[in-house]
């Protein structure tokens, strides 16, 4: 897992990449669709807007050894 933040001029983005095996682990773990977003209590007091969705991208190219 990687947490990344990019601090702006009046907010802060925070970016979360897991990394999984395969589509399936994901849908194991989350029991269901892996792009469902499962929203904690604190969601919408903390975020400017809810995500609607969550993205899924496959590695093409590992140089850096994270897979």
């Amino acid at each position: 897992m990687q947490l990344l933040r990019e601090d702006r001029d009046e907010e802060t983005w925070f970016t979360t990449i897991s990394y999984w095996a395969d589509v399936e682990a994901m849908t194991e773990f989350t029991k269901g669709d892996p792009t469902e977003v499962h929203h904690l209590d604190r969601d919408p007091e903390l975020l400017i807007e809810l995500p609607k969705r969550i993205d899924v991208h496959h590695i093409l190219v590992d140089v850096r050894g994270l897979r």
